[in-house]
């Protein structure tokens, strides 16, 4: 069983060619000298990525096997306005109700509010002199 998928070491889309993974490669490796004992170790995922991807069977689409996320990509995009689109992963927004009477909710946030103040006012102030 794999533990890791290359595509997702090296940052490319599943399938991706050889070419496509050595130029993934070659941008991840080219800073990791400066990183001393973490760059050795990410250097190692990269080259294991690379190697296997490289030494896959040509027919990539028909393997089972890395694991592919996410199966559609287009389910965690944003629409191009700006806003959630619809999707699995980016649901559109709900609209709550409001209650028309929102007097005890003021009141609460009002008593809350003072009792905060109060607490951060009386923690300021020492023991009263006899």
């Amino acid at each position: 069983m794999e533990r890791r998928n290359p595509y997702l070491v090296l940052g490319l889309p599943f399938g991706a060619s050889r070419d496509e993974a050595v130029r993934a490669f070659a941008r991840r490796t080219k800073f990791l000298r400066r990183e001393g004992p973490a760059g050795r170790t990410r250097h190692t995922d990269l080259t294991g990525a690379l190697h296997e991807i490289e030494t896959a069977p040509p027919d990539a689409p028909a393997r089972m096997a890395p694991y592919r996320i996410p199966v559609d990509p287009g389910s965690a995009s944003l629409s191009s306005a700006g806003l959630l689109g619809e999707g699995v992963f980016a649901p559109p927004p709900e609209v709550l109700e409001v209650s028309p009477d929102l007097g005890d909710l003021r009141r609460d946030a009002a008593f809350e509010y003072l009792r905060h103040v109060v607490r951060a006012r009386g923690q300021r102030l020492g023991p009263p002199a006899p």
